[in-house]
């Protein structure tokens, strides 16, 4: 009976062993497949900044270009140098 008991718990202990086995692979998969939506994710968020930091120089130079060099108010006791 004893040596029964011991066959069917080392079949069930090997048993579990091959599917944890089998989990750990799939969660290395998964693991794999959703560092690679993150890296895909950064690279778009880079590019995003960058298009958007871009438009954000060509605004300050637009800017940059429509202020006088030296306001000048007439009105006023003060001027700017």
């Amino acid at each position: 009976m004893a040596v029964l008991f011991s066959i069917a718990l080392a079949d069930r202990v090997n048993m579990l062993r091959k599917e944890l086995a089998a989990l750990n692979l799939r969660l290395e998969d998964k693991v794999r497949d959703r560092t690679k939506k993150l890296e895909t994710t950064n690279k778009e968020l880079i590019s995003a900044r960058d298009a958007l930091w871009g438009e954000m120089e060509l605004a300050k130079k637009i800017q940059t270009v429509l202020l006088p060099i030296k306001p000048q108010f007439p009105d006023m006791s003060c001027q700017y140098t």
